[in-house]
């Protein structure tokens, strides 16, 4: 997905959420979690906000730098999210590739309305 360069007004996560809450009519599920996605050392500073279609299907917003958004799709579920490597991750990967996508482009689309 491109990076995003959004309004002040739209400059931290609560703000962010609450812009998505309000976009997806409650068809989404949104919250703000530590970013458990990465391959980094978690900390309770990575914080993102992200948008739940199923547990297999979603999307975080990652602030990149002030006021620039990155949205990469994410399977937001527990048991999705722990296959990361391997043959098994793989072959999850097949499955839920897609829904994923689709939530991504769909938050995407919300963003470029508040886009600066």
């Amino acid at each position: 997905m491109a990076l995003r360069k959004v309004q002040p007004a739209f400059d931290n996560l609560d703000k962010l959420k609450m812009f998505i809450d309000d976009r997806s009519g409650g068809a989404f599920e949104t919250s703000i979690r530590i970013d458990q996605w990465i391959d980094d050392m978690v900390s309770a500073n990575n914080r993102c906000p992200v948008v739940k279609k199923s547990s297999s299907a979603g999307a975080k917003i990652v602030f990149v730098a002030p006021h620039v958004v990155d949205i990469q799709p994410i399977a937001p579920g527990q048991f999705f999210s722990s296959f990361r490597r391997g043959l098994p991750a793989l072959v999850v990967h097949l499955f839920i590739n897609g829904g994923q996508w689709k939530v991504a482009h769909q938050v995407e689309e919300w963003i470029i309305d508040i886009q600066q």
